[in-house]
């Protein structure tokens, strides 16, 4: 492989994936979480830094978007 083909190879695979939406627990609930990142086929309906309850993840699951829970920032 080439460098540049290497580079090639990275830069497509630190995208985010269009469906993609990662979260974690939002401070002092159980129930709450906050959007990290949002790819763009929902970045109509969710924006990074909102904070979402568990049960608008499970619809944003059932709607088709590729969830990860991120560990929270310390």
């Amino acid at each position: 492989m080439t460098t540049e083909t290497i580079k090639r190879v990275i830069a497509e695979a630190m995208k985010l994936h269009a469906d993609a939406i990662h979260y974690a627990p939002h401070e002092g609930s159980d129930k709450q979480f906050k959007i990290h990142k949002v790819g763009s086929n929902f970045s109509d309906h969710v924006k990074a830094g909102d904070v979402v309850r568990s049960s608008e993840i499970d619809d944003l699951a059932d709607a088709g978007a590729r969830l990860k829970q991120v560990k929270p920032k310390a």
